[in-house]
């Protein structure tokens, strides 16, 4: 969950990328620059409701698998973008996107439901 919630806020700023003409651009110069792609442990541990001292030592541990990174300017948080790219990252992602899809029509099917009666 802690991965997933710092993976979060750095695919929003890769989507808002999008407009920018990256063949003038190091994506990888770009992506480490973007101050609002990264979480400190307390903003982690808020979104999450995980304690911070678990926060804190999952975090270490994601670090330790390459999972995670701190940033150098501000110590917070985020996904490396080496990390983005790792196969087993994007099946996790993958299986994220799969899950939240699913809860959604579920969700959508249960409020139809509940209109009709």
């Amino acid at each position: 969950m802690i991965f997933l919630v710092v993976a979060e806020v750095g695919l929003q700023a890769i989507v808002h990328l999008a407009p920018i003409e990256l063949k003038a651009l190091d994506i990888r110069d770009l992506y480490d620059s973007l101050s609002t792609a990264s979480l400190s442990m307390f903003a982690i541990s808020e979104a999450t409701g995980i304690p911070r001292e678990t926060v804190r030592r999952k975090v270490h541990q994601l670090i330790g698998e390459g999972f995670l990174a701190v940033r150098d300017k501000d110590k917070n948080i985020h996904v490396p973008i080496s990390a983005l790219s790792d196969p087993s990252v994007l099946e996790i992602l993958n299986l994220y996107v799969s899950e939240a899809e699913s809860l959604a029509r579920t969700i959508g099917y249960y409020g139809q439901v509940a209109d009709r009666r």
